[in-house]
């Protein structure tokens, strides 16, 4: 992604961090999202991509967003993510044996 561009949610890749510029979709789903964390200049880490995105919010929340829905949230570069960022997954679900592949 490239300075001062804005795209879909859905076209970002893991490691990028963004900051969301707006929310194109109808009212619902957009107080759905503002009532989870999301919604204009907020920033979020991308965590994973595929056909669920984890997204981390700059509180810390992780939140999974599916399908089309990530394609209604316009976004924008926002900062490098820091090299002390939490790693995914996290070791507790490794150790339970959750699959956390995409």
């Amino acid at each position: 992604m490239t300075e001062n561009e804005n795209m879909p949610l859905g076209c970002c890749r893991s490691g990028e961090a963004v900051r969301v510029e707006s929310i194109g979709t109808d009212t619902a789903f957009a107080s759905r999202l503002r009532a989870m964390g999301i919604h204009d200049g907020v920033e979020l880490d991308i965590v994973r991509t595929g056909s669920t995105m984890i997204v981390r919010l700059n509180h810390g929340s992780r939140l999974c967003l599916r399908g089309d829905d990530v394609d209604h949230i316009w976004v924008s570069p926002s900062r490098l993510i820091p090299a002390d960022a939490p790693a995914w997954p996290p070791a507790e679900l490794a150790r339970e044996g959750v699959d956390t592949r995409h």
